[in-house]
């Protein structure tokens, strides 16, 4: 998902904490300049994941 949420201006992120009670140690983002048709094509694309428990976010370790 991406965006925010109309009327409270939430970023999906919060949504989900919200909406299904998942804790926040739960949540990554993933972000970047990684369009689908770049992607396709072939061409350089970068993404970055981000959650409050470092370890999660790289990868490192699954969520519990």
């Amino acid at each position: 998902m991406k965006g925010v949420e109309l009327g409270t201006a939430e970023r999906m992120s919060e949504v989900v904490m919200e909406v299904a009670d998942v804790p926040a140690e739960r949540v990554a983002v993933l972000s970047g300049p990684n369009l689908a048709l770049e992607i396709a094509s072939r061409q350089p694309a970068a993404a970055v994941v981000a959650c409050v428990d470092e370890t999660v976010a790289s990868g490192s370790r699954p969520p519990a």
